[in-house]
């Protein structure tokens, strides 16, 4: 499990103040070392795609509200500089993630099919934020964000929500960009959850689209359950959410 790095918490509310419309532009240095990553990678995977992301210059804390300043940043970027630790050296793509709790008192987890998220691991709705996808007014927003990863993770539309809740920014020290982590309280059951989940499938597979997880799993949100399950290893979750369960619970 890796060790979590928690950057904020005890707030109630996120904005964006200031976005430039500009991309990162790190060192020579740095921009050597990510065109060297990039290469190594490209040498394993010919269609990997350098897409659009939202990049967080700057965080402060103003009462109750997170004021962040964002920019642009690229794929590319953030995977040759993914585990630097100074900020000025990482590309440092703004990321939303949900902790979704079922009206059961069950939390959800998807199973990956994805290469780069590790392929048979579980993970949380998480993802990062598009500069075009999530900016319906031109500048970025994590709430839209949050609900489109959702939808295209499990089938779940804003309607089914009975609560969110911004709580905590998080990384690890073994990858330290943060991400923005958000309680989200269903109105639906985790029957109901897994009916939706079954829906997108096969909706998805009817257009030749590969869904994001392959299965979905529950798990009570108990204490001792959830600290049970981590430690008997009973199901592999991706190192970011068995560190976010182990402070959360």
């Amino acid at each position: 499990m890796g060790s979590i790095i928690i950057y904020h918490k005890d707030f109630d509310k996120i904005i964006v103040n200031k976005h430039a419309s500009q991309l990162w532009k790190p060192s020579r240095r740095i921009e050597d070392e990510i065109d060297d990553i990039w290469a190594e990678k490209l040498s394993h995977n010919e269609h990997l795609w350098s897409g659009p992301m939202v990049r967080l210059d700057k965080i402060v804390m103003d009462g109750k509200t997170l004021c962040i300043n964002t920019s642009l940043t690229s794929y590319k970027q953030h995977v040759g500089t993914r585990t630097n630790t100074e900020l000025s050296t990482r590309a440092n793509p703004v990321y939303v993630s949900a902790n979704i709790i079922t009206a059961d008192n069950y939390l959800l987890f998807g199973k990956c099919k994805n290469v780069e998220r590790g392929v048979g691991k579980h993970n949380i709705a998480a993802g990062s934020l598009h500069p075009v996808l999530d900016s319906p007014d031109g500048v970025p927003s994590l709430g839209v964000g949050l609900y489109r990863e959702i939808f295209e993770e499990f089938g779940l539309i804003p309607e089914s929500f009975e609560s969110v809740k911004p709580h905590i920014v998080f990384g690890l020290e073994s990858e330290p960009t943060g991400s923005f982590l958000y309680n989200v309280k269903l109105k639906l059951t985790s029957k109901d959850v897994q009916q939706k989940f079954n829906a997108l499938t096969q909706k998805s597979e009817s257009y030749g689209v590969k869904p994001e997880f392959d299965s979905i799993h529950f798990l009570e949100s108990d204490s001792k359950i959830i600290r049970d399950e981590l430690k008997n290893k009973k199901v592999q979750y991706q190192p970011m959410v068995e560190a976010m369960l182990d402070y959360i619970y």
